[in-house]
């Protein structure tokens, strides 16, 4: 992302004076560090283990705060997904998950079996 200049406003706080930050940057800040999350998260690929887990689930709560928020529309957050899912991938969501449901289908046959004449293979197994 481009420099960007963040607009402040003093805050005065029970600890003195503090500095709080204009809605249209705490909303390029948290797209920002949503757009880092997915990145991590799409890295994993098809791949499972806890790690990807736990940040799905993080990435999940980063959602519903910024709607409970309403700092961003369910929209403007299904628009960052599928742009990020498409830099990971090169297809979009729905793409991939027909090409995984059709990967699931199709069984892969091992034809090494059948290198060998008929009579010198081993009698299936029942």
């Amino acid at each position: 992302m481009g420099q960007r200049q963040a607009v402040l406003w003093p805050v005065i706080s029970q600890s003195g004076v503090g500095v709080r930050l204009s809605e249209t940057v705490r909303k390029e800040l948290y797209l920002e560090r949503l757009r880092e999350k997915l990145i991590k998260l799409y890295s994993y690929g098809d791949a499972e283990p806890d790690a990807r887990k736990r940040l799905g689930d993080q990435i999940d709560g980063y959602f519903e705060a910024a709607i409970l928020m309403k700092m961003i529309t369910k929209e403007a957050l299904q628009a960052v997904i599928d742009d990020e899912h498409m830099k990971a991938f090169g297809i979009t969501l729905e793409e991939r998950r027909i090409k995984k449901k059709l990967d699931q289908g199709s069984v892969e046959i091992d034809w090494e079996s059948y290198d060998a004449p008929p009579n010198l293979r081993g009698k299936p197994r029942r």
